[in-house]
């Protein structure tokens, strides 16, 4: 029987050809961007106009934010739904929070009751964040016809400048001298006070609970200094006298220690007042430079300059043709030393980015 019917046997299986299947998928793409060519060119040279979309119904603006009147303040009015557009006034509610924080300074100009009489070139000083209110009121602030000039509007710089600064000294003293760099510290901070000198810019010197913590370390060089005692971490309310009489000032360098504790109290309250704050980063320290690396951090984050002490002093004489410049040449050339900067600012640090 099995020789009259013999057994059925399946026919052997083709094998896949890739490369079949890799040139037909694409020709298939080939075809698709052909035919896509062909109606886009279709549509360029048709004398038809295609039919516009409706425009998307967007939903209704968000409540005033407090930025939202330097926002209108800043760009010039127009229609929300009238397209792309720079104007601040149509961004989500979740795009304007951003900018509820934000302080303007010296540089950064402010807002004046009456919108008709702002000049941004002549804007006064501004900290306190802005409020529809404070700007007249009512749905919609609108700019003058002209528009505002944008290049007035530009972000705080940090100039220094002799007239308008200030230089603090914070705390160095003898019972601070186990502190990692302290002699590296206070080496830069009487650098900084002998081009203050020079220059006449005024210096405030601190100490904290000097009965308990010593005096200041002699090594500063501050003899000439009245120290201000103190127990509270920030500076300002022992300074508060001087910093009243003098309505000019505009830039505090800071140099003291530690940075965490009293340089950050007295930064953050400076900072409050409407002050640029320069922390001279190789005049400050701390016992843990873990603590020194965030608070540094920290600093740049409220709005503080970090500088070097050359770089400020460089600032501050601004001309080689300085009367000074030969004495202060003799001081920057002096090496400076090492106070463990390279090791917190090495690699990829994200406290930086």
């Amino acid at each position: 029987m099995r020789a009259l019917h013999p057994r059925r046997t399946r026919p052997p299986k083709r094998r896949p050809n890739h490369r079949r299947f890799l040139y037909n998928q694409i020709c298939r793409q080939f075809a698709k961007i052909e035919a896509a060519t062909q109606h886009l060119a279709l549509s360029f040279l048709s004398p038809e106009v295609p039919p516009q979309r409706p425009p998307p119904q967007r939903p209704s603006l968000p409540p005033p934010s407090p930025f939202l009147g330097v926002a209108h303040a800043v760009a010039p009015a127009e229609d929300p739904h009238a397209g792309p557009s720079l104007s601040l006034a149509v961004l989500d509610a979740s795009t304007l929070d951003l900018f509820d924080n934000i302080a303007l300074t010296f540089e950064c100009p402010s807002v004046s009751h009456d919108l008709s009489q702002l000049d941004l070139r002549q804007a006064p000083h501004f900290h306190d964040p802005l409020t529809p209110h404070a700007l007249g009121g009512g749905d919609r602030f609108l700019a003058p016809e002209e528009g505002w000039d944008m290049a007035a509007v530009r972000p705080c710089l940090g100039r220094v400048l002799p007239g308008s600064s200030i230089l603090f000294l914070c705390d160095m003293q003898e019972k601070f001298r186990h502190i990692m760099y302290f002699p590296q510290i206070v080496s830069v901070a009487a650098r900084m006070l002998k081009v203050a000198q020079l220059l006449e810019v005024p210096a405030m010197l601190t100490e904290q609970y000097p009965q308990g913590l010593g005096p200041t370390v002699p090594e500063l060089g501050a003899e000439g200094l009245q120290p201000l005692p103190k127990t509270c971490f920030s500076m300002v309310p022992v300074v508060q006298q001087e910093l009243d009489a003098r309505p000019q000032l505009r830039s505090v360098l800071l140099c003291g220690i530690e940075t965490q504790a009293c340089i950050l109290h007295t930064a953050l309250d400076l900072l409050d007042r409407g002050l640029q704050v320069h922390v001279v980063v190789d005049a400050c320290t701390s016992r843990s430079q873990v603590d020194r690396l965030v608070a540094l951090a920290r600093l740049r984050q409220s709005g503080a300059f970090l500088s070097t002490s050359e770089g400020l002093i460089l600032q501050l004489v601004g001309d080689a043709s300085h009367p000074q410049f030969k004495e202060i040449q003799k001081i920057i050339k002096e090496p400076v030393p090492d106070s463990g900067l390279l090791g917190l600012f090495q690699g990829q640090n994200p406290l930086f980015h």
